[in-house]
């Protein structure tokens, strides 16, 4: 629908070492169909039990969320 709205809250993940951008393959998959970024920012996730176990085994984490607006 035009004029039509999508939020999107995403967080990257890292798989063997290497950080994987979920929030970019979102906002080109929805520019695909017709969707027009605009906004991304980003805020800080509190994480979970799982975050506390990859710190204190000393592996990286990732400690923030995308907040992604996109208006067709």
């Amino acid at each position: 629908t035009p004029g039509g709205v999508i939020v999107i809250l995403l967080k990257d993940f890292i798989r063997q070492g290497k950080r994987h951008s979920l929030s970019l393959q979102a906002v080109r998959m929805a520019e695909a169909i017709g969707f027009k970024l605009e906004e991304w920012c980003q805020w800080e996730a509190r994480g979970g039990q799982f975050v506390g176990i990859h710190r204190a085994k000393g592996e990286a984490t990732i400690d923030e969320e995308d907040v992604i607006i996109l208006r067709r």
